[in-house]
């Protein structure tokens, strides 16, 4: 289940240091999210390992991500259908090896940092 799907009074939300996981669409839906800052310096994370599926999905406030140094996977549609999307942050991501399908599809996006550690990029990662 859904963690803050659909809870239009969240705006902002703050993990812990000790946070490994965050599940499928964790935040999917949230209509009032405008940012997630996984990384180090912003929240402690360093044992976030993995982003499910459609985590993000939805949001249509979401303006940045950016994500963890010790993340190693992240699930398909992880932030689509996030018109306000300007820029996903994945560069201390280094452990990530594959972006998924759709990661970025029906996003605003128009800057993406992608760690020197990719290897495949599926198919519609930021398809309009």
């Amino acid at each position: 289940p859904a963690s803050f799907a659909a809870d239009s009074a969240v705006k902002t939300i703050k993990m812990p240091p000790s946070l490994q996981q965050i599940g499928d669409r964790f935040c999917a839906n949230a209509s009032e999210i405008e940012s997630f800052d996984f990384n180090e310096q912003a929240c402690g994370s360093r044992s976030l390992t993995s982003l499910g599926a459609s985590a993000f999905a939805n949001c249509p406030k979401l303006e940045s991500v950016s994500l963890a140094a010790s993340l190693r996977a992240i699930g398909p549609y992880f932030c689509t259908a996030t018109p306000k999307l300007e820029t996903c942050d994945m560069s201390l991501a280094k452990g990530v090896k594959r972006v998924p399908p759709s990661t970025l599809e029906s996003s605003g996006v128009t800057e993406v940092l992608l760690p020197g550690s990719v290897e495949a990029i599926a198919r519609g990662f930021a398809v309009k």
